[in-house]
């Protein structure tokens, strides 16, 4: 397993660690939906087939928040369902986002606090991903 696979499944595991009611998270390609590092707790989650579907959301997100006036970028997409949170961080320079999927627990802002945090590590490892590549 390279470094930087190594580091995101290192990312995956802090954060099920540290996020109450953690199912699954994954970084995955913009444009085509696929899982660059993922991890999922509970094995009837497909986090593959949940990742191609969130690909069409965060797309069509950007596409309207290009046309809504003075807004410049995204801080998260967030959506509720009957039993789960579902948090998206978009990261458009590094062409992936990132997703954490949990139980409904009352504590989104939290949730979202701590995406924002592993946001930057997730930022940080896929450059030494690119780097490692464009030095191979």
């Amino acid at each position: 397993m390279a470094n930087t696979e190594r580091n995101l499944k290192t990312i995956h595991e802090h954060m099920a660690a540290h996020i109450k009611g953690y199912i699954a998270s994954a970084v995955v390609n913009l444009e085509d939906g696929l899982v660059v590092s993922k991890l999922c707790t509970d094995p009837e989650v497909d986090c593959d087939a949940i990742s191609v579907y969130l690909s069409s959301i965060v797309n069509s997100h950007i596409k309207t928040t290009k046309i809504i006036p003075g807004t410049r970028e995204t801080n998260d997409i967030s959506f509720t369902t009957d039993k789960n949170y579902f948090i998206i961080r978009i990261l458009p320079k590094q062409l992936v986002f990132f997703y954490v999927m949990t139980e409904e627990d009352g504590r989104l802002k939290f949730k979202k606090l701590l995406m924002e945090k592993y946001e930057k590590y997730v930022i940080k490892t896929l450059k030494e991903m690119i780097l490692s590549k464009n030095s191979g």
